[in-house]
């Protein structure tokens, strides 16, 4: 329930109206993954501590614990894109890919200028070929 409050604090931060982005997305994943998560524990306490098999509470404790991870998941899903998608990658990329276009064209710019030599050499000039 600690975690809910932290995730309440930080919807507050992240969605309000001057600055929304894609972590608003990840903390409210995150609180009903810590909402989720508090109903499996609650379940479990159901289970555990008379010591007799309830198999209500075994389920609802499996399904709050696949939706609480499918939530963690969500929220992974929106931080990583707040993360890595941002301008500021996607012009490094945009550099990156200038640089190796500009280094490709450099390495092919040499090696049509060695094909060029090597078919201007005469017979005499290519090791090798002297005794034909």
């Amino acid at each position: 329930l600690s975690r809910s409050g932290t995730e309440l604090v930080a919807i507050v931060e992240h969605c309000s109206t001057n600055r929304h982005d894609n972590y608003c997305g990840a903390t409210i994943s995150g609180l009903f993954a810590a909402f989720s998560m508090t109903s499996m524990l609650l379940s479990d306490i159901v289970v555990e501590c008379p010591g007799r098999m309830d198999l209500g509470a075994i389920c609802a404790s499996a399904i709050s614990q696949l939706v609480g991870g499918i939530a963690e998941l969500s929220g992974s899903a929106w931080a990583l894109a707040e993360t890595c998608v941002t301008d500021d990658f996607q012009t490094k990329e945009k550099e990156i890919e200038k640089h190796e276009a500009k280094v490709g064209a450099a390495a092919e710019k040499r090696l049509n200028s060695a094909a060029a030599e090597e078919e201007t050499a005469t017979e005499s000039e290519r090791p090798g070929l002297n005794w034909i």
